[in-house]
């Protein structure tokens, strides 16, 4: 029998789905000319909307989804409702869904990020130095900026490393039919951090961390986990690190560099330099939207889609 809370779950969901859909059936038919885009969440206009405007000038709507499941939704529902799409974009996190056989179908109106999530761009080593020059003011191939660069980098691949397991107990627990909320699970109270910008998981961190983000009773086998776990590869951790984790620690790491590289500094008499106040406010994708470089199957995406609506546009307007 389903529970009152569960059914006060499913109506919420479908009085959301359908105040997003009532919106788009307004707007839509009040201004065809306009782009319509679809997110999966609140953060994604960081990273896309500075691209979008680049690529065209064309005025805007905005549909903030709330997640992979129900923007999947709205494309369907619109889609069977004879809506051809020519005017939206459809922006969808790839997630851990291609472990779990789930992944949303990438098609000419969706695009499916090359990472975990738009997080995880602001944190790539093009990232990095874009941050270190235009954030920090470091000229490239300085010796801060080198060496900061060099240890941020190395702490990356060591964050990648001990995230295996936990990410690996993830998939395999939401493999075996588990729910799990990773907002609730808090890293500070999972791994220390050494000066020098290295991660080591504390006593007790694993146990934490699936009590927080799992309040079920599902246990995976260990075999699925061990599985998992073995797909990981550190070396492309940004494919499969949820990226609010990553980009968490990639501010702590470029802080922890910039206070090893001034230790340095003033060791040998030179001044101390300045630490952008937006690292230590966790504030980075809030500069860093519009100059992090384009991936380019988002160039090839937004390159194809607004050429389209473009015409498509055009073409209306002479009915």
């Amino acid at each position: 029998m389903m529970t009152e809370n569960y059914a006060a779950y499913l109506a919420k969901e479908a009085e959301s789905l359908n105040s997003i859909l009532h919106q788009f059936i307004l707007l839509y038919s009040n201004s065809d000319d306009s782009l319509h885009i679809f997110f999966e969440g609140e953060e994604d206009s960081k990273f896309y909307l500075p691209f979008i405007r680049n690529t065209s000038s064309r005025s805007y709507l905005l549909y903030q989804c709330g997640g992979k499941p129900r923007l999947r939704e709205v494309h369907s529902t619109l889609s069977s409702q004879g809506y051809t799409l020519d005017n939206c974009l459809f922006f969808a996190d790839r997630d851990h869904d291609d472990f779990l056989d789930r992944q949303i179908k990438s098609t000419d109106t969706i695009y499916l990020t090359d990472s975990y999530s738009v997080e995880n761009e602001f944190t790539t080593p093009s990232a990095l130095k874009v941050a270190l020059s235009d954030i920090a003011g470091l000229s490239p191939g300085s010796n801060d900026f080198t060496e900061i660069e060099s240890d941020v980098l190395s702490a990356m691949r060591e964050f990648h490393s001990v995230m295996r397991s936990l990410t690996a107990w993830s998939i395999a627990t939401r493999k075996a039919g588990g729910k799990l909320n990773l907002n609730n699970a808090n890293l500070a109270n999972v791994f220390s951090i050494s000066d020098d910008a290295k991660p080591s998981r504390k006593n007790g961190g694993f146990s934490y961390f699936k009590k927080q983000a799992c309040a079920c009773e599902t246990r995976p086998a260990f075999s699925q986990f061990l599985a998992f776990r073995e797909q990981l590869d550190p070396e492309v951790g940004f494919q499969w690190v949820r990226g609010k984790y990553e980009i968490w620690f990639f501010q702590i790491a470029l802080v922890k560099a910039f206070e090893k590289r001034n230790a340095t500094r003033v060791s040998t008499g030179l001044k101390r330099l300045k630490i952008p106040p937006v690292l230590r406010e966790q504030r980075l994708m809030d500069v860093l939207g519009g100059r992090v470089p384009l991936p380019e199957t988002l160039k090839a995406y937004l390159s194809t889609r607004l050429t389209e609506t473009s015409l498509s546009g055009a073409s209306d307007s002479q009915h």
